[in-house]
């Protein structure tokens, strides 16, 4: 799997945003855990969209549980294009109800695909999809009642996807190398710089996920 991130402000087609400048790019190519493949098929093997963490209500306990984990500033939709871009979810997985919560928000979403993480520093490539720590306490029921594909990826990545994902929740003049991104392309504060995800299908190597931004 591989995550990629790129400037996209409102106004410009996707080609011209793939073309700025990235001023941050990383890319996964192993040790990514397949949940679910629910409407993964994709005519080129690529499953892209804009990163994000799903809305939940303030009126629900996991909204200030997750601060314990994440950014306040982490992308969320409000914070993405006014415009119906794919995309692809990022989120921890610290307990069952609130994977729930994220899960029931993303339906809601254009979604492509969604990425967990287990809240540590591991490394090491996620517990596979029978293992019991994947369970919701629903019959498994949440692997087909989704309408999209559920990947996992080692905590360490995760954080630092998270991490990144709370650098470009802002205007132009509030992410890293802003001004200067501003001043080559002439973009302005009502343009948008965003994390663009790929998870890419290599065969027998399964997913591999790159982003860039």
């Amino acid at each position: 799997m591989s995550t990629s991130g790129s400037v996209a402000p409102p106004s410009r087609t996707l080609s011209q945003h793939r073309a700025f400048l990235a001023s941050y790019q990383d890319t996964i190519i192993s040790n990514l855990t397949t949940l679910s493949t629910t409407n993964s098929e994709t005519q080129d093997g690529i499953i892209r969209g804009l990163l994000y963490v799903p809305d939940l209500s303030v009126t629900d306990p996991c909204y200030e549980q997750q601060y314990d984990i994440i950014p306040r500033n982490a992308t969320t939709q409000a914070e993405l294009p006014p415009t119906n871009y794919n995309l692809i979810a990022l989120a921890p997985w610290f307990n069952a109800t609130c994977t729930k919560a994220y899960l029931a928000s993303a339906r809601l979403d254009p979604i492509r695909a969604f990425v967990f993480y287990r809240p540590n520093n591991s490394t090491r490539e996620p517990q596979g999809a029978d293992s019991p720590i994947w369970d919701l306490d629903d019959g498994d029921s949440w692997r087909t009642k989704n309408r999209y594909p559920i990947f996992a990826i080692p905590g360490a990545e995760g954080n630092k996807m998270m991490h990144q994902l709370s650098l470009y929740s802002g205007n132009i003049s509030q992410i890293p190398y802003g001004d200067e991104i501003a001043q080559t392309y002439d973009l302005h504060d009502n343009d948008y710089i965003r994390i663009w995800t790929e998870l890419t299908y290599s065969g027998d190597e399964g997913y591999h996920c790159a982003e860039e931004c």
